[in-house]
């Protein structure tokens, strides 16, 4: 009978307590799942904005992009690189051999000279495939035949097409987005042999 009353004592004590601890777990669990719902909205917004703001940024970069090339020259090539006079540096260097008294091969340097001033020694792009879609227009570029280049001519070439300062040399304005997409350049005694396909792109504005 004791263990019988004992037993119902127990029983009652524990309904009793958790009778006034539930309320409380209650409260705790709901906090808890109140803070827990606050740090998994925070982290929402906190990538919500940082994807806005990688957006905002691409968008700018884009608009950017699109800003600079609006203007470009469609004629960019025959008017900037074609026109290049090539091998400057060494003809000045030859005629003030032959200037020299004391110069002993002529002849040889008169050749070399003529060579350079060759009117076939020209940069000459022919245009090899065009694409054209609502916002662009694609040509490859391909020189006619390679020609023989000085380290001025190529740095200059370089400026042109890289958009980037080299040596003495400037970018110039205007110019389409140019991409090379071939390139080949040998040694030939104190000059170089180059040949180049670009890829030119022009952007549609309307």
């Amino acid at each position: 009978m004791f263990e019988i009353l004992g037993a119902a004592v127990v029983n009652r004590f524990w309904g009793w307590s958790l009778f006034f601890v539930a309320p409380f777990i209650c409260v705790f669990l709901f906090l808890f799942y109140r803070f827990t719902s606050l740090q998994g909205l925070e982290e929402i917004f906190r990538h919500a904005e940082l994807s806005s703001q990688s957006a905002l940024e691409k968008r700018a970069c884009k608009e950017q992009f699109l800003d600079h090339y609006a203007q470009s020259d469609p004629s960019f090539l025959s008017h900037h690189l074609e026109s290049l006079p090539l091998l400057s540096d060494m003809r000045k260097m030859l005629l003030k051999q032959l200037e020299h008294p004391a110069c002993a091969e002529r002849g040889i340097v008169r050749k070399r000279l003529k060579e350079c001033e060759k009117a076939s020694n020209r940069i000459v792009f022919v245009e090899e495939r065009s694409r054209s879609s609502k916002r662009t227009k694609e040509t490859d570029q391909h020189l006619l035949h390679p020609v023989e280049i000085g380290l001025k001519d190529l740095e200059q070439i370089l400026t042109i097409v890289e958009e980037i300062p080299i040596g003495s040399f400037l970018p110039i304005p205007n110019v389409p987005q140019l991409v090379i997409t071939e390139c080949s350049l040998s040694r030939k005694n104190n000059s170089y042999l180059l040949d180049l396909a670009l890829l030119k792109r022009e952007f549609i504005y309307e």
